[in-house]
């Protein structure tokens, strides 16, 4: 902008939000004018400015000027306290929050101002218009047509040399957002695109199966749409195939023609080598890739697996919780890694890598351990994971493996309502289908997590049978176990007799408790009594379900007081 006089030329502007109009001189707008305006910073308690720029040859002090955006007037001053305010030719001030956080990249050669106030104006808007005034109160330029340029966008003078005109102000294109102590980005002609061309898809391809791949290219890491041509793409091998998308496989080479920057290519390889995939358009426009061809992996049949009990009803207030009991049928370990456990709803659980089942043994699944173990202090194999929540009533359990292959699946209804009993599998070789496979656990403790299950024919014996440990035993010390074995649709009687054949203690009586189980006796009558010290008879019976005829089985138990 040309200087002048004072008396010689003058400009006129004209501010909507005043009811007056300002004559500034031309001398003086050729030294400092509002170059870039941040009204719409993203933290807009710290982030607002105005950046001033001197256009003239002589330095000049700006502390003193003061500015206003129509709703309140500030006093320009040093951000810190021993600075100074002196722009020198050429150069910018920022004029910044006093509350500025520095999220900016002000450039050193910069003057950093503020103002007294917390905020500049009333808090800056992307509606509010600027006015400059030197130290003398005259006005001396303007920022009168603002806008939105979007959050975390300045407003920037296009070119400092013209005037306050509408189509002089532009929304900031740099990759920041703004420039304050430095050139406009309108000043500066774009930088030119660095392209790529690159080959996208697989490092590693089966042998005979057809992959996809894509070759594109791009502008500074972006797919450039704009760009149209051919690409020519080669493969080392002789015998892989390439063929445009969905097309018949060719040769070894093939010519791409791009539309929007892109374009797919399948190819085909029939040999285990290694593959260079070569893909260039120009001497600039160049790209390979590295691919490995491995045999077709062979799919080994998942491991026999199956669901044998579900604890869906535990009782809560008792601190139980739901589990999922799984047994290996199998001769061989079974990897469970990844596999998942799904409800009703569909909402698979993963089963932790490295989880392995030995063979013909189970392993538990419940959300909690600890609380698993309180219960049921003797079960081996536990993981921990989120089950999904089973209705107590009807739901559907799902084993699946790693590659999302159903493996076994329960649907139940109307299992019923009794809590900490748990629904066991009958056969494990019979389908989990079958509804009839499956009956609530006769066990004494209502489940048999980690061990066969109560009613399973894994039991085959019609007879029973007791087996008391320790024995002799010491009632002072502690008490004995009898563990029985009943067929599993029985009624179970168990009793103790002197060795006079007089009844001492009844410990079960016609329950259905058939199964493997173990009943504890410590050496006290039916009153309550302590026993004698000496030998007594216990004396198992069962009747009812297939049997004909009670069967019972006898085994004699020593009290003792010291042995």
């Amino acid at each position: 902008m040309p200087q002048g006089g004072v008396n010689v030329q003058v400009t006129i502007y004209c501010l909507l939000f005043c009811s007056f109009c300002f004559i500034i001189p031309q001398q003086v707008l050729a030294a400092i004018i509002i170059n870039e305006v941040m009204a719409n910073a993203l933290d807009e308690d710290t982030g607002e400015f105005i950046e001033l720029y001197n256009t003239g040859d002589e330095p000049v002090d700006v502390v003193g000027f003061t500015f206003t955006d129509g709703d309140a007037t500030d006093i320009i001053q040093p951000f810190y306290k021993d600075g100074k305010g002196i722009i020198p030719p050429k150069g910018y001030g920022v004029v910044l929050d006093s509350e500025y956080a520095g999220q900016y990249q002000i450039p050193d050669t910069a003057v950093l101002l503020t103002t007294k106030n917390t905020t500049l104006g009333d808090g800056l808007t992307n509606n509010d218009p600027i006015t400059l005034f030197d130290k003398a109160g005259r006005p001396i330029d303007t920022y009168s047509h603002p806008f939105n340029p979007g959050n975390g966008i300045s407003v920037e003078r296009a070119d400092p040399l013209k005037g306050d005109l509408p189509d002089n102000w532009k929304a900031s294109n740099d990759v920041s957002g703004s420039t304050p102590g430095k050139e406009n980005s309108h000043l500066k002609p774009p930088p030119e695109p660095i392209r790529l061309l690159v080959i996208i898809g697989p490092d590693n391809i089966e042998d005979g199966k057809v992959e996809v791949f894509r070759v594109e290219v791009q502008a500074n890491g972006e797919k450039d749409v704009g760009w149209k041509g051919e690409v020519k793409i080669e493969a080392n091998v002789q015998s892989v195939r390439l063929s445009v998308a969905s097309g018949k496989p060719g040769s070894n080479s093939l010519t791409l023609k791009l539309e929007n920057g892109s374009a797919e290519f399948q190819l085909i390889a029939t040999t285990k080598e290694t593959i260079q995939l070569v893909a260039q358009s120009d001497p600039n426009l160049k790209a390979e890739k590295t691919i490995t061809v491995v045999a077709k992996p062979i799919e080994l049949p998942p491991a026999d697996v199956i669901i044998n009990e579900i604890m869906h009803s535990p009782d809560t207030k008792a601190g139980q919780v739901e589990w999922v009991e799984l047994y290996n049928r199998d001769s061989q370990p079974a990897d469970l890694s990844e596999w998942s456990i799904a409800d009703a709803r569909d909402k698979p659980v993963s089963i932790p890598p490295g989880t392995v089942i030995p063979p013909n043994q189970f392993l538990i699944i419940t959300e909690d351990k600890a609380k698993l173990l309180a219960s049921f202090p003797n079960v081996q194999n536990v993981v921990e994971v989120k089950l999904p929540a089973l209705n107590n009533t009807g739901d559907t359990v799902t084993l699946k493996s790693a590659s999302g292959k159903k493996i076994d699946e329960i649907k139940y209804e109307n299992a019923g309502s009794i809590h900490s009993r748990s629904l066991e599998r009958i056969d494990p070789n019979r389908p989990s289908t079958e509804i009839a496979n499956w009956k609530l656990s006769i066990d004494l403790s209502g489940a048999t997590p980690g061990r066969v299950n109560s009613i399973s024919i894994l039991i085959s014996s019609n007879k029973p049978g007791l087996q008391i440990i320790p024995n002799p035993f010491n009632p002072q010390i502690s008490s004995t176990q009898i563990k029985y074995r009943a067929p599993t649709d029985s009624t179970v009687t168990i009793k103790i007799f002197d060795s006079a054949g007089k009844l001492v203690k009844t410990l079960l009586e016609k329950r259905e408790a058939g199964g493997q189980q173990v009943i504890s006796w410590d050496g006290k009558d039916d009153s309550g009594k302590r026993v004698p010290v000496g030998l007594y008879i216990c004396q198992i019976i069962t009747a009812g379900g297939k049997q004909k005829t009670a069967n019972t089985a006898t085994a004699t138990v020593v009290v003792a007081e010291k042995f």
